[in-house]
C-alpha cells in the first residue's frame, strides 16, 4: 500500500471524532487523489454526515426507523418522507413511492433504475440535498406515461434539484416526462441522452435546468416545455443536439418556455427544422432576449438545419441576445428564418457579438404566403444604430448568402 495511506491510517484512524477539517489538509497535502480517501471511507464502512465521519449510511424512514447498510443489493422501496444519507451504493436503484416524495442527500453511485411509481394524476418526487452520481446502468424509469388535458402535458415524475447536479454514468434514453421543480444540472460526462417517445423536460415555477457535456438526440416535437406562468431558463453548457425531425429546442409551441442561455459550444445538427417558440424572455445583458448567447459561447447551426425563429413573440427585434464580441452565432450551410407572422412585431436585430456564414446560408423572412416582407425593419437587421453594439460579420472561404426577403446593415 503506498506510504502516504499507511501514515494517514496510522495518525488519524482512531482519532475521535472523526472531523472532515482533520484529515482533508492532510490528504491535500500529500497529493492524495479524491478518489482514493473516497475508496478508504468507503472500505472502512465510513460516511460524512454533517461534517463529522459517521460509521454507519442510513435510510431514515417517515416512520423513524433505520436502514444501516451501505450496500442495497435488490432494488429498494423507498416510502414517503424516506430520507437517504452518508455513504450507499444501490446495485439495483430504488423506488420512489405513488404519490409521495423523498430525500436523497448520500454519497455514492446509484445503478439501475431510479423508479417513479407515479400513476394517473399522482406525482413521485426526488428531492436531492447533494449531487446524484450515477453508474454505468443508473437513470430513471416511470411506472406510467404522460397525461394530458387540452393538449398540454400532466407530468407525474418530479426531480427538485435545489442546486444540486445529476452525473451521468453511461449513455440512457428518456422515454417520458420529467418535471423539474428546483434548479438543476444534468452533467452528461460526455455521454449521450437519446430523447424519444413522450420524453420531454418540464419546468416549474422559477426552476432552471441546466444540460452540459453531452450528446442530445432528440426525436420529439418538443424539448421542453413549462408548467406554470412563471417559468426560469434552460442553459445548454458544452451540449451536441442531433435532430431526427423537426422540433421545437427553444421554448414550446404550446406553452411557451421561458429564455434560453447558451454557454461554451453548442451544436446543432439535422437536417431537420429546429424552431423557436416562445412568449418568455429575460433582460440579463440590457436588452430582453430570449435566447441569450452568453460571452465567450458559441452557437452553431450546421448544414441543412432550418433555424426558426419566427415564432419568438418578442416584440422587440433582440431576440437572440449576445453579451459582447466573444458571443458567436455561427452559421454554417443552414437556412436562418426570421419571418414575423404578429403585427406590431419587429424583425431579428443581431448585435454586440459575431456573427460567422460560412457555405451556402439562406436568410428568409417569407411570410406565411411565401412572400418577402416589403417592411425592412420586419427582416434581418446586423447592428442597432449604437457604435458600443456594432456586430462584426465575418464572410468565410467560399461562404455565400442568399436572401429572400430584406435584410439591413445598420452600423453607426
Amino acid at each position: 500500500m503506498n506510504k502516504k495511506l499507511i501514515n494517514f491510517f496510522k495518525k488519524y484512524l482512531f482519532k475521535k471524532p472523526f472531523m472532515v477539517s482533520d484529515f482533508k489538509p492532510y490528504l491535500q497535502k500529500n497529493r492524495i487523489e479524491p478518489v482514493w480517501w473516497r475508496t478508504i471511507l468507503w472500505g472502512i464502512g465510513l460516511s460524512m454526515v454533517g461534517g463529522q465521519l459517521s460509521a454507519v449510511s442510513i435510510i431514515t424512514t417517515a416512520t423513524g426507523g433505520a436502514t444501516t447498510s451501505g450496500y442495497q443489493g435488490a432494488a429498494y422501496s423507498l416510502t414517503s418522507g424516506d430520507v437517504m444519507r452518508g455513504f450507499i451504493m444501490f446495485k439495483n436503484g430504488f423506488t420512489i413511492p405513488d404519490p409521495g416524495t423523498v430525500f436523497y442527500d448520500a454519497e455514492g453511485p446509484v445503478y439501475g433504475n431510479i423508479t417513479f411509481g407515479s400513476t394517473g394524476a399522482n406525482t413521485s418526487t426526488l428531492q436531492l440535498g447533494s449531487d446524484l452520481r450515477l453508474g454505468t446502468t443508473g437513470w430513471f424509469a416511470q411506472t406510467s406515461g404522460i397525461n394530458a388535458i387540452d393538449g398540454c402535458p400532466i407530468v407525474t415524475a418530479g426531480i427538485g434539484g435545489r442546486g444540486n447536479s445529476i452525473l451521468m454514468g453511461g449513455d440512457q434514453t428518456l422515454g417520458f416526462g420529467l418535471k423539474i421543480t428546483s434548479s438543476l444540472t444534468i452533467d452528461g460526462c460526455g455521454h449521450t441522452l437519446t430523447i424519444n417517445s413522450s420524453g420531454l423536460f418540464t419546468l416549474d415555477n422559477r426552476a432552471t435546468l441546466t444540460l452540459k457535456n453531452m450528446n442530445i438526440i432528440t426525436s420529439v416535437p418538443n424539448l421542453f416545455a413549462r408548467t406554470a406562468s412563471k417559468a426560469g431558463y434552460v442553459g445548454l453548457e458544452n451540449v451536441n443536439i442531433y435532430l431526427t425531425q423537426n422540433s421545437t429546442l427553444f421554448g414550446d409551441s404550446a406553452t411557451s418556455l421561458g429564455m434560453t442561455r447558451i454557454q461554451g459550444l453548442v451544436g446543432i445538427y439535422g437536417p431537420y427544422s429546429a424552431t423557436a417558440s416562445s412568449t418568455r424572455f429575460d433582460n440579463p445583458c440590457g436588452s430582453k432576449c430570449n435566447i441569450l448567447i452568453n460571452s465567450g459561447s458559441t452557437l452553431y447551426v450546421g448544414p441543412g438545419v432550418t433555424f426558426d425563429l419566427s415564432g419568438l413573440a418578442l416584440p422587440s427585434a433582440n431576440k437572440i441576445g449576445m453579451q459582447d464580441s466573444t458571443s458567436v452565432l455561427w452559421l454554417d450551410g443552414c437556412t436562418l428564418t426570421c419571418n414575423v407572422a404578429t403585427a406590431g412585431q419587429q424583425g431579428l436585430v443581431l448585435s454586440k457579438g459575431t456573427v460567422l456564414l460560412d457555405d451556402k446560408v439562406v436568410i428568409s423572412d417569407l411570410n406565411g404566403s411565401g412572400i418577402a416582407n416589403a417592411d425592412i425593419t420586419k427582416g434581418l437587421i446586423f447592428g442597432d444604430g449604437t457604435t458600443a453594439n456594432d456586430i462584426d460579420v465575418r464572410v468565410l472561404g467560399g461562404a455565400y448568402t442568399v436572401l429572400n426577403g430584406c435584410m439591413q446593415y445598420k452600423h453607426s
